[in-house]
């Protein structure tokens, strides 16, 4: 039983560096093979039958005027035909900025301007170095307890039952940590740029849009969107009336 422990012990650090170095293994066409296609296509390389052209305007114009009002240099902006509203950036140190067409097509002016702030606050705060980062520490500590465990002789369910708590502890450290970063993010919007309104009512449609439950949110992705529009309301009622 010690040798699933190493297994999985392994399977992680792995993972996690993998994920880590994505970005330049996708550069040759060998270790491409290796990840599912993310088909994120380049904003200026884009046909107007594959974009329209007011979509491709906004999602500029947004870009460009909330890196400017968040004085960091203007994202690679990239975009997928996928059909939820889905948003993200990556990238160490020249960051890509990735919005779904059903975003460009969908989600008003407003809320476009919304989406593009709370994915700014990730560049702003390095969020992608930072999880890769988190989740590297999170597999050297896996195989740390792993290690200083292998001379040990217990009954195969004690290692079993090891196994079930590391597994956890780990999964529940990557998801703390992509809390973390995501309430940052909206902290970002709503406090730096004066989006929490325009927020919150985007993470609403959006929910809706892709028919995503509160229960699929807890198990697989970040805060849910009940909480996050409550935080989202007190940094409204905070900011006080526009003049």
């Amino acid at each position: 039983m010690k040798w699933i422990l190493v297994f999985f012990a392994a399977w992680n650090l792995a993972g996690a560096l993998l994920r880590a170095f994505r970005i330049l293994l996708e550069r040759f066409p060998l270790t491409r093979r290796l990840y599912p296609n993310r088909d994120m296509r380049p904003l200026d390389g884009s046909s107007d039958l594959e974009l329209s052209p007011a979509a491709k305007a906004s999602y500029r114009t947004a870009a460009e005027k909330l890196s400017r009002m968040a004085s960091i240099p203007v994202p690679e902006l990239l975009w997928s035909p996928k059909n939820a509203m889905l948003a993200g950036t990556r990238g160490w140190r020249r960051h890509e900025l990735h919005l779904s067409r059903s975003i460009l097509h969908h989600a008003r002016e407003e809320e476009l301007l919304a989406v593009v702030a709370h994915e700014l606050g990730h560049i702003h705060y390095r969020h992608f170095a930072v999880l890769r980062l988190a989740e590297i520490f999170g597999a050297l500590v896996y195989a740390r307890v792993v290690f200083a465990i292998w001379n040990t002789s217990l009954p195969w369910y004690w290692y079993l039952g090891l196994w079930s708590l590391l597994d956890f502890s780990f999964s529940l450290f990557r998801l703390a940590a992509g809390s973390m970063t995501e309430l940052m993010a909206d902290h970002y919007a709503a406090h730096k740029l004066g989006m929490a309104e325009e927020l919150s009512r985007g993470l609403i449609r959006a929910q809706c849009f892709n028919g995503a439950t509160e229960f699929t949110q807890i198990t697989h992705f970040y805060p849910t969107v009940k909480l996050r529009v409550r935080l989202l309301s007190r940094y409204a009622r905070a900011a006080g009336p526009a003049d």
